[in-house]
């Protein structure tokens, strides 16, 4: 789980995002043909402009409150969300946003445990070791959010209307005491600092212990450059975003 910080770690990641993005499109192929003749062009009430309306609050198996980020309905059906990846249906087809972060400069792909509790699951019976993990959790990138629990969730959602692409950042309760000076940095060029632009995250938008702040972005970024555009959302600055530098840094990062 846990990773040492270094930029060839970085590269190796984006490399195997990659290679994830071409197996995607080759299985999804079908169903992009299937969605693209139901993107509505009307759309329903029931689907809000308002971010505040696309949080829900549940409990979860364990009888435990928990912050749902409600993406179908964040994206007017468009779209949907595992783990690592939000799959968004545009008249072209089908477009994949990845995921993946870091916990005090260690990188992660969703969700950061210390290397030691890590090692120590792979001795454990599947069910002991999953236990174990879910216990040592740090940090997660997820659309579901347990605020006040200790370990710090967010998610970033896209969301395209029209021809314009707005990029909705959550964060909970944890990752406000956690993390503070948070920025959102966002850009074609991930690499290239004079592409970037920087926003404090303001922490004056919340509901249910998550806090909200909408950037705007360019779809042209991800059609033209997808492996090189990106939004960026941590303690750091865009300096070191295109620096690589993360040393010591929790982020999440969409692209």
């Amino acid at each position: 789980m846990g990773q040492k910080t270094s930029i060839s770690i970085d590269k190796k990641m984006l490399r195997n995002i990659g290679i994830a993005v071409a197996v995607l499109l080759v299985a999804w192929c079908a169903y992009a043909i299937f969605l693209n003749t139901n993107v509505p062009d009307d759309v329903p009430e029931y689907y809000s402009t308002e971010p505040e309306s696309w949080i829900r609050h549940d409990i979860d198996y364990e009888q435990v409150n928990e912050s749902v980020i409600d993406i179908e309905k964040a994206t007017q059906g468009r779209s949907s969300a595992d783990e690592i990846h939000q799959r968004y249906a545009v008249h072209e087809g089908i477009v994949g946003f990845y995921y993946y972060g870091a916990y005090k400069g260690e990188t992660f792909q969703t969700a950061y445990v210390p290397e030691g509790i890590y090692n120590q699951s792979l001795e454990l019976p599947h069910d002991e070791a999953e236990e174990l993990l879910e216990d040592h959790i740090r940090m997660r990138i997820s659309n579901v959010m347990h605020p006040g629990d200790g370990v710090i969730e967010g998610i970033i959602v896209a969301r395209l209307e029209g021809v314009e692409l707005s990029f909705h950042v959550f964060v909970d309760e944890d990752w406000k005491k956690q993390v503070k000076d948070t920025n959102i940095i966002i850009g074609e060029n991930l690499q290239y600092e004079d592409s970037l632009s920087t926003q404090m995250f303001r922490y004056d938008q919340h509901k249910d212990g998550v806090y909200f702040q909408e950037v705007k972005g360019e779809m042209s970024w991800f059609r033209t450059n997808p492996r090189r555009a990106g939004v960026v959302v941590g303690n750091l600055t865009a300096h070191l975003v295109a620096d690589e530098n993360i040393q010591g840094k929790t982020v999440m990062v969409l692209r």
